[in-house]
């Protein structure tokens, strides 16, 4: 179901970035990852990368229904999931933030929307305005 390292670094090899979701835990203000449109050749598709994770985060059902929207493109950046060992989570973890850092420094603008929760965690999204 969660990408193994290699397909993250495919993605990020092979594809550029059209804009990027910031995805946040919104009681503690954390960014645990991105929602990353990007483009190889003339296929554009969205992918969630998610970079810290707890288990606890599954049962947030705002986040189950984000899980579920990106299914076939989802990457947790975690021991959690299979093939991360400590080692690759670190290297994973630095590229993918050097990567989107590298499209944010282009000072495109963000807009934050909130998404309620039943839980007390929320998830607050920024999506990325062209």
């Amino acid at each position: 179901m969660y990408w193994k390292y290699p397909q993250l670094l495919n993605l990020i090899e092979f594809r550029s970035i059209e804009s990027v979701t910031r995805v946040y835990i919104n009681n503690t203000n954390l960014l645990i990852g991105y929602v990353i449109e990007s483009t190889t050749g003339l296929l554009t598709d969205k992918t969630l990368c998610i970079h810290k994770f707890s288990e606890n985060y599954l049962n947030n059902n705002h986040l189950q229904k984000l899980l579920q929207q990106h299914k076939n493109n989802t990457c947790i950046i975690d021991c959690y999931s299979e093939s991360w060992g400590e080692k690759k989570v670190i290297i994973g973890r630095k590229i993918l933030t050097e990567w989107v850092n590298e499209f944010l420094t282009e000072e495109k603008a963000n807009k934050p929307i909130i998404i309620e929760n039943n839980l007390d965690l929320r998830v607050r999204i920024n999506l990325m305005i062209r």
